[in-house]
């Protein structure tokens, strides 16, 4: 089984030596090539933004909050369990 195992990692770093070699020829073939003219991008107009509203316009009112809502969690009592006892009640021999 590990035999197995290591033919696989093996395989695969084999792999992966095979596709760094093909990258590296394609870089030197680039490398190699006369430089490519570089292309022109033509400029963009300008554009102007309308002016803003000098008065501003007036933003909503915030929700009140009622008086009576309560602002703290209530606390919940929890039920008491009973803990089984461990000890053996003792019987009398006459």
């Amino acid at each position: 089984m590990a035999s197995t195992k290591s033919f696989i990692i093996f395989a695969f770093f084999v792999a992966l030596t095979f596709s760094s070699i093909d990258g590296g020829e394609a870089a030197r073939h680039l490398m190699q090539l006369p430089p490519l003219p570089v292309p022109l991008i033509p400029t963009l107009p300008t554009l102007t933004l309308p002016p803003l509203p000098l008065p501003l316009p007036p933003l909503p009112k915030t929700p009140t909050v009622a008086a009576n809502v309560p602002t703290t969690i209530p606390s919940t009592a929890t039920p008491s369990t009973a803990t089984p006892s461990t000890t053996t009640p003792s019987t009398k021999n006459p």
